[in-house]
């Protein structure tokens, strides 16, 4: 914690240096009420302009046309004003000038005859929120007559008598008209404008350059805070599955909601054979973040997410883009008024347990006594008595609802900015506690940021991002929930004196030690700790330099540093040393483990961009250099003589057979890229971009790889031909083709490593093992992407539709190999093959009606992959083979296989023809058609495949006056699944342990029984067969939200910006074609959210 103090103070020392810097920067910059000073050759009047706005704050509003007026002169000026300047400079021009605030308007005289019909109108203007808009041009339409707002909002403008028009004009806003008839001496005009809305999100954010999407040829999808905000208290990852159905979260069936749980994820496909692999790369206000970052994200502080998926979207990335990128952009301060934002989210989480339908007390002891494990034995019967008598009693435990609780969690974010046009500053603080319904789990968040940007007039932007964030974790000593869904219902929790029972009487020929005869509430009550800490500090740099309005420098570093900690104790006193032969000393345990991790990421950008009447050229180089580094140590120490005494220095020794161990990796990358982006009249455009990557990753000769893309796109919708089509807002097609790479994998798979040995030596030296081998020959995993799409706008955006059609191919697949330990090593890593990636995305959005204070709107999405497997190396044929033929292999649930012309997903097991009536043994059907009883593995065939035929989201919006309503499914069909529950824990249930109700059901008891369970007195789990994969089509209740924004009526009386009021349910429910049980190891959950956003 000491050395986290110490980074932490050397930062924000930096900081204070970096605000005094900027301060005295400031000073200089506003430092010109005694004069201005400047010199000129044959200057025009808009380079003298240019020079007074480099040399000072004001800002200027003219027409480019009347500045001809100006002869070109010489002009020289010390310590003048800025008024004795432009009287100077105008003279003779029939030019004249009007200040406001630090905002000067250029403008033609008026003839004074004029001035009599003219009449006065004053007013304010302020934007939705009611605030006060500065530097408002305000003019006549038609004419250069105008002005602008001051710091309060307000104007006055002399027009002529009769009726006009007045055009309200800002960057970032609508331009708005005010038609009027101005005959009084003095009229009021007030005007609200609004965000330009439209042109926000015609920008397409890539992490590197800003696009527009009139040119960009690329399939992304893109999604802002607002609608974020509608999901209430969940991770962004989980709202990017809301938004993009491409964007596939794998079920976890086993940690279901546990808030400490990373997910397992892709986008368009798996296109690697190693899990880790598939993950997309995500990019946070342009650098590189790792997945714990993401998921403990503040969503207060994300103004907007990009998924980019095709190549052409992706390209600049290179080696990290085959996966797909997700950029998100973070909330900037705004500058201005000094503002206060603060927001809430509470949420009230309860199990979902009804995917389990366990038998109770009585049906239990019925179960046991069918599938005759009982004799005509004296300790048979005494155990059948045993459960009897606590039948009789009323004994019927609900064990699952001993580990579960309903709990509250809260999450807050406080966000302060403000400050001038020169400094601008952002504060913000957020802690977000996440309770499981576990008991005792929980994930806790804290995190602080200071944002402060310092702009230089028009030239130079200089931003400095500062972030800690602090999670805290810890694990509920509960344990697994799959111990209590077995625990025995007629076993009561206490004893007759009210206390804890530890064990449990065994049934016959089973030992008290296994767990099912363990009472896990007692486990629960001792000193227990298992509980990790996650500390980074990170410090993001950057510098915008404009050499020319039209050519821009970036330049960009971060900092960042990660401290991890686990700590693990399991008490002496723990049932499972309960009838072991360890010696005191040797019962407790307790595991620490430390690391440490620092990265660094350079990039350098620069664009140019230029338009000539119908000509648009976008022009980009840049550079990136990342490194990471880390170091991790772990250590396991024993002997505990009193649980009570739960910390590491009351250990006695090392635990048996270990030692403490570390390891150490570090690697480096670094890429070269280009982007060129041209448009003819907004009609055609293309897109060309190519990046070389090098990375430590691989061997000496194969380190650095060509990457590139191409694209094309036509807007129809700017053809002549389609200039009456009035309905049509946009129609573009755009294609593209390019091929990125894949490097998202651990260090060192191309080079020999070898790992000290402190137990053997070497004359006077420390011994040396073989870790894993290297792979000099290891090439780089490629994936060459192919993208068709159609994007099309009618009626001002009324509907909406984006079609995407993708082929992608990835070859050199990275796969680990586990070899045998007499060759000195454990691991070896190849390219083992290609496979494609292909299917369709589709997002429809529909605004059904549309009236003053009514708006509904319904969207619907869906997504469609194919896998196949193309080519396989013989080293992977024999691989799958020996997973196939080996003794030691677990045959009772489909095993991964890689073979030629399948998906990565299906699904191989014997074909089943059912339950033989006669004998209550399974049918089985070999590959060359005859029936068999006997399960052979080389009999397996394709039976389904995990891909479901289409996936994706059904949405409605409904907005009625300041009340909107959410609602958002997912839906998915056409995959298949093999239902382990049918396997384990129904047709293969331990008659020692509690099931599901349906073992009783449909089981084969005499022969002539036709049941789809095999012999009830068979307690086997049958080996993978077609009879348990079934159609998984699913419909969930994802999320629903209901918000209410105050009205301005009652924000003026509480003096507040803005106020709005939420409540949101997510997994309200789930239905299945497929019954099973789902969280096995921690249960899944309903959560009901309670939110407020306040803006003051």
């Amino acid at each position: 914690m000491k050395k986290i103090f110490n980074v932490t103070r050397e930062r924000w020392f930096l900081f204070l240096l970096f605000l005094v810097f900027s301060t005295h920067l400031s000073q200089q910059a506003y430092c010109q009420d005694s004069g201005l000073t400047f010199a000129l050759k044959n200057a025009t009047l808009k380079e003298i302009i240019n020079e007074i706005k480099r040399i000072s704050s004001y800002d200027f509003v003219y027409t480019d046309s009347h500045l001809d007026a100006f002869k070109q002169r010489d002009v020289a000026y010390k310590n003048a004003s800025i008024g004795n300047i432009l009287t100077d400079c105008l003279k003779g021009t029939g030019l004249t000038y009007a200040m406001n605030g630090s905002t000067i308007i250029i403008r033609k005289e008026t003839v004074k005859s004029d001035q009599q019909a003219m009449k006065k109108v004053i007013g304010r203007v302020t934007d939705e929120k009611g605030e006060p808009l500065p530097g408002v041009t305000v003019i006549i339409k038609g004419t250069t007559q105008g002005t602008a707002t001051d710091m309060d909002g307000n104007y006055s403008l002399l027009v002529p008598t009769g009726k006009c028009v007045l055009l309200f004009t800002m960057v970032g806003m609508e331009t708005q008209e005010y038609p009027g008839e101005f005959v009084n001496d003095e009229t009021q005009v007030n005007v609200v404008m609004k965000n330009a809305v439209r042109e926000l999100d015609d920008v397409v954010v890539t992490g590197y350059f800003n696009k527009s999407k009139e040119s960009f040829t690329g399939a992304v999808t893109s999604v802002k805070r607002e609608e974020l905000r509608k999901f209430g208290n969940v991770n962004l990852i989980e709202a990017l599955r809301m938004v993009d159905p491409s964007f596939k979260i794998k079920e976890n069936n086993l940690s279901g909601s546990d808030p400490n749980s990373l997910p397992d994820f892709f986008v368009r496909g798996e296109s690697s054979f190693m899990g880790e692999s598939n993950v997309p790369t995500f990019i946070v206000d342009g650098y590189e973040v790792s997945l714990q970052r993401v998921f403990d994200m503040d969503m207060e502080r994300i103004e907007s997410i990009t998924v980019l998926k095709d190549a052409s979207a992706t390209i600049l990335y290179g080696s990290r883009a085959a996966n797909g990128v997700v950029v998100i952009e973070t909330r900037r301060p705004t500058g201005g008024k000094f503002q206060v934002s603060y927001s809430n989210r509470t949420s009230l989480s309860a199990a979902d347990l009804s995917a389990y339908d366990l038998m109770n007390a009585k049906e239990k002891l019925e179960y046991e006594l069918k599938s005759g494990i009982y004799g005509n034995y004296i300790n048979h019967l005494q155990h059948i008595e045993y459960a009897k008598a606590n039948i009789e009693r009323g004994v019927n435990t609900d064990w699952l609802a001993q580990p579960i609780h309903n709990v509250v969690s809260h999450a807050h974010s406080l966000y302060i900015d403000g400050g001038t046009d020169a400094v601008i500053y952002g504060l913000g603080v957020n802690y977000n506690r996440k309770n499981g319904i576990m008991k005792k789990s929980y994930r806790e968040v804290f995190g602080v940021s200071f944002d402060l940007t310092y702009r230089i007039r028009d030239k130079i932007n200089i931003r400095n991002s500062f972030e800690f964030t602090q999670t805290n974790i810890k694990n509920s000593p509960y344990g697994s929930f799959s111990v209590y869904a077995k625990a025995n219902p007629y076993n009561p929790i206490r004893d007759e004196k009210g206390e804890l029972i530890k064990t449990y009487q065994p049934h016959p020929g089973k030992n008290s030690t296994e767990e099912q005869y363990q009472n896990p509430l007692y486990n629960a009550t001792l000193p227990y700790k298992d509980e990790s800490g996650i500390h980074t500090i990170s410090d993001n740099f950057t510098v915008d330099y404009w050499f020319l309005p039209e050519l821009r420098f970036k330049g960009s570093v971060a900092l960042t540093k990660t401290l991890n900690n686990s700590d693990k104790f399991k008490s002496p006193d723990h049932t499972d040393y309960e009838t072991s032969n360890l010696e005191v000393s040797e019962k407790g345990e307790y595991t620490k483990e430390n690391g440490k991790e620092f990265s660094y990421n350079i990039n350098a950008t620069l664009n140019y961009n230029m338009q000539r009447e119908k000509h648009i050229l976008f022009a980009g180089l840049g550079l990136n250099l990342i490194q990471n580094k880390s170091i991790k140590d772990s250590y396991t120490a024993t002997g505990f003589l009193d649980g009570r005494f739960s910390e590491i220095w009351f250990s006695s020794t090392y635990k048996s057979g270990s030692k403490p161990s570390g390891s150490e990796s570090e690697d480096r990358m670094s890429g070269f890229f280009a982007n060129l982006n041209y448009s003819y009249d907004n009609r055609y455009f293309v897109d060309f971009s190519g990046r070389l990557d090098g990375s430590s990753k691989y061997g000496k000769d194969k380190r650095f790889a060509p990457l590139w893309s191409v694209g094309l796109g036509w807007n129809l919708n700017n053809e002549h031909f389609m200039e009456n089509v009035g309905w049509l807002t946009r129609l573009t097609v755009r294609g593209s083709i390019g091929e990125t790479g894949n490097q998202n994998f651990d260090p060192y798979q191309a080079r020999t490593t070898l790992e000290y040995n402190q137990t053997q030596f070497y004359f006077d030296g420390m011994g040396a093992t073989f870790m894993s081998y290297g792979n000099t020959r290891l090439e780089w995993q490629k994936s060459l992407k192919r993208n068709v799409g159609l994007d099309l706008e009618i009626l001002q955006r009324r509907f909406t539709l984006r079609v995407d059609y993708y082929n992608d191919k990835t070859n050199g697949l990275l796969l680990p190999v586990s070899v045998t330990p007499s060759l000195g090593f454990t691991s070896y890593t190849e390219n083992f093959g290609e496979q494609t990636n292909k299917g369709y995305e589709f997002d429809m959005n529909a605004v059904v009606i549309r009236k003053k204070n009514f708006d509904l709107a319904i969207n619907f999405s869906g997504t469609h992959n194919e896998n196949r497997i193309t080519k396989i190396s013989s080293a992977l044929r024999a691989l799958n083979k020996e997973n196939n033929e080996s003794e030691d292999a677990d045959q009772t649930a489909p095993i991964a296989m890689y073979e030629e012309g399948e998906s990565i997903n299906a699904i191989k097991a014997v074909r089943s023809l059912g339950i033989n009536p006669a004998s209550g043994k399974e049918l089985f059907l070999t590959r060359n058609g005859t029936i068999t009883e006997t399960w052979d593995y080389r009999d397996k065939m394709v039976v389904g495949c995990t891909e479901p035929d289409l996936e994706g989201n059904i949405g409605a919006n409904v907005i009625w006056k300041n009340w909107s309503l959410n609602i958002l499914m997912r839906y998915s069909f056409g995959g298949q699944v093999y239902n382990s529950t049918l396997a384990t824990r129904v047709e293969g249930a331990s008659p020692y342990t509690n099931a599901d109700k349906r073992v009783l059901e449909e089981r084969w008891q005499k022969p002539g029984d036709h049941a789809f369970y095999k012999d009830i007195a068979d307690r086997s789990v049958s080996n993978a067969t077609s009879r348990f994969v079934q159609d998984n089509n699913y419909l969930e209740m994802s999320n629903i939200s209901v918000s209410y924004r105050l009205p301005q009526a009652w924000l003026k009386k509480l003096r507040l910006s803005s106020v709005r009021i939420g409540l949101n349910s997510s997994e309200l429910f789930y239905t299945s074609s497929v019954k099973r049980e789902r969280g096995l190891d921690y249960p899944f959950a309903r959560e009901y959210t309670f939110s407020l956003n306040v803006n003051f």
